[in-house]
């Protein structure tokens, strides 16, 4: 793996300990177990690799939703199938709970971190597809 993807999936795993706020750069390099540069060199700032972190961490939590969703099952019953999939998504709120705070942080910020908005905006289809 490349210092690249290790930013990211530093990033990723800064974001569910710590939430989107509180990770600094540094946190994220020593994550990584690369320099504090390397994050200007692959990501241009900071704010730009977390806004990737969150794009795949939302990526990944909603592949997870999907799978409740076709977990349900087709042939079962629409009051059945909404328990099982409401069920589903609850589960996530204790197995991804890091990753629902920091969404909240980051859509708090949304107007204070550049290219937040635009990140942000493009992960939306992804999870209305679920």
């Amino acid at each position: 793996m490349g210092n690249r993807e290790d930013l990211l999936d530093g990033a990723v795993r800064c974001l569910r300990e710590k939430g989107y706020a509180r990770t600094t750069a540094r946190d994220i390099a020593q994550a990584a177990g690369v320099s504090l540069a390397a994050i200007g060199y692959h990501f241009g700032s900071k704010d730009a690799l977390m806004n990737q972190a969150m794009y795949k961490a939302i990526g990944e939590w909603g592949d997870k939703i999907e799978a409740a969703f076709l977990s349900a099952g087709a042939t079962v019953d629409p009051v059945e199938r909404f328990e099982r999939v409401f069920a589903g998504i609850v589960d996530t709120f204790d197995e991804d709970r890091e990753l629902w705070v920091a969404s909240f942080e980051l859509i708090v910020q949304l107007e204070h971190i550049p290219g937040a908005r635009e990140a942000f905006a493009a992960m939306l289809p992804k999870l209305a597809a679920v």
